[in-house]
C-alpha cells in the first residue's frame, strides 16, 4: 500500500461507522458499507453519463444536508472512463471555502492532498 492509500484509509477510519458521508468517487468504495454515502461532486447525477452534467453547488447542498462528513481527494481528477468532467484543485478549494463560510462545516483534518470536513 502506497503512502496516499495509507492516508486515505487513515481518514476513512476516523469517520464513525454510522455517519453519513460524501466523498470523491475514488474513496466511495471504502465507505460503501454505510447507510448514507454520496459521491462528490455529482451526487445528483441520474447515471454515470456525466458528460452533460454541470457542477451545481446549490443542488449538491440537498445531499450535504444528509451527511455528517465530506472526504475529498484533491488529486482525484476522473469520474470514470471516457470524456467525463474533472475537478481542479481550485474548484475543490472553492467548495471547501464556501462550506466553511456557511458556518455549518469545519475542517477536521487535511493531509497529503485530502481534506476531511465535519458538520458542526
Amino acid at each position: 500500500m502506497d503512502k496516499k492509500a495509507k492516508v486515505a484509509w487513515e481518514l476513512i477510519n476516523l469517520i464513525p461507522p454510522e455517519a453519513g458521508v460524501m466523498a470523491t468517487a475514488d474513496l466511495c468504495a471504502g465507505l460503501a458499507n454505510r447507510k448514507t454515502i454520496y459521491c462528490f461532486p455529482y451526487p445528483y447525477a441520474k447515471n454515470n453519463l456525466l458528460r452533460d452534467e454541470k457542477f451545481d453547488l446549490e443542488r449538491m447542498q440537498r445531499f450535504l444536508e444528509k451527511v455528517e462528513y465530506l472526504l475529498l481527494n484533491y488529486e482525484y481528477k476522473s469520474y470514470g472512463a471516457g470524456e467525463y468532467p474533472s475537478f481542479s484543485v481550485s474548484e475543490f478549494e472553492r467548495v471547501v471555502a464556501y462550506l466553511i463560510t456557511t458556518g455549518k462545516w469545519r475542517i477536521f483534518l487535511q493531509k497529503e492532498g485530502f481534506t476531511l470536513l465535519v458538520k458542526k
